[in-house]
């Protein structure tokens, strides 16, 4: 199922009955960048939020923004520790992260 931000999308309307915002929330709150789901989750919420105004504020209820944040926070820390995203202490080698991305 494809979401656009257009007002009009019918899947908006779909993902809001079936009450699917929580469960986009609460995955977008259990991952961060280094997870592949993260950047389409992000392009979902945008899409949801754009097209509904429900939507919007059903996220903000459920605190995404305070998520966002605090991850872009740690990637900032990180990056100014490490001058790079990759963890050092991580058990993964730089390899493994590099086929990652």
């Amino acid at each position: 199922m494809s979401v656009t931000d257009d007002e009009d999308d019918e899947n908006v309307q779909r993902i809001l009955d079936k009450d699917l915002v929580k469960y986009i929330a609460i995955i977008i709150k259990n991952s961060s960048w280094v997870h592949d789901r993260y950047i389409p989750c992000l392009n979902l919420i945008s899409n949801l939020a754009n097209a509904n105004s429900i939507a919007a504020n059903l996220f903000m209820e459920m605190y995404v923004h305070s998520n966002l944040i605090s991850n872009i926070k740690r990637s900032l820390n990180m990056y100014k520790k490490n001058q790079s995203l990759f963890d050092e202490n991580s058990k993964e080698t730089v390899e493994q992260y590099l086929l990652k991305y």
